[in-house]
């Protein structure tokens, strides 16, 4: 007990290497379904689309934004033909889920190697204010 320092720093690897990526942070899948329910898939896949321009593939980000678009006009679309009494809230689950479930397709890999290498991300309440702003 003697030889504890409590003013020395602890012994820890510390790495800079960015193998994972360009070293910037990226949102979770699950970011990705909040702001999908919070505001559009528009909002989902423009998340996306930062991954992936984090992961140094920026010309990706554009496809994720005409998906985007394309996904969100034809759920508006969906809820014009839909009778008006019928429940919105399995659309809205429906698409959460195969927000998620898309992300976890595309970047799954890549986010579980950027948490398990502590490489940082975006917080939860980035995602929200994303999607609030896609509102």
């Amino acid at each position: 007990m003697a030889d504890l320092n409590p003013y020395q720093s602890p012994d820890a690897e510390v790495t800079t290497d960015m193998a994972v990526g360009t070293g910037g942070r990226v949102y979770k899948s699950w970011h990705v379904g909040l702001a999908t329910f919070l505001g559009t898939p528009l909002a989902g896949f423009w998340l996306m689309g930062t991954n992936y321009a984090a992961l140094g593939q920026p010309g990706k980000r554009g496809t994720m934004m005409w998906s985007g678009i394309g996904t969100t006009v034809a759920v508006i679309a969906l809820a014009l033909v839909l009778p008006e009494n019928f429940p919105s809230m399995p659309i809205n689950i429906a698409v959460v889920a195969a927000m998620v479930a898309l992300c976890n397709a595309l970047q799954g890999e890549v986010l579980k190697a950027y948490v398990e290498n502590k490489i940082f991300w975006y917080s939860g309440w980035r995602a929200a204010g994303v999607g609030l702003l896609f509102l």
